[in-house]
């Protein structure tokens, strides 16, 4: 079962004092808020070192065919 900090904040508070939790409860709620309103967007990329044996393809063209 997961637990959300609304469900149990004791175990949130354990981790940071109180006016951190208060002010992760307002970003969160912001922007669930605004996420729901259709104002943000997730965004995904990958990012890998100069050289490195990337196995996926970062052509967007080859990613969309």
């Amino acid at each position: 079962m997961t637990y959300s900090s609304k469900d149990k904040p004791e175990m949130a508070l354990r981790e940071v004092d109180a006016p951190t939790y208060r002010v992760w409860r307002l970003y969160m709620a912001a922007c669930a808020l605004e996420f729901e309103a259709g104002g943000t967007a997730i965004y995904q990329f990958l990012a890998s070192q100069r050289g490195a044996d990337v196995p996926l393809t970062i052509a967007r063209k080859e990613l969309y065919s």
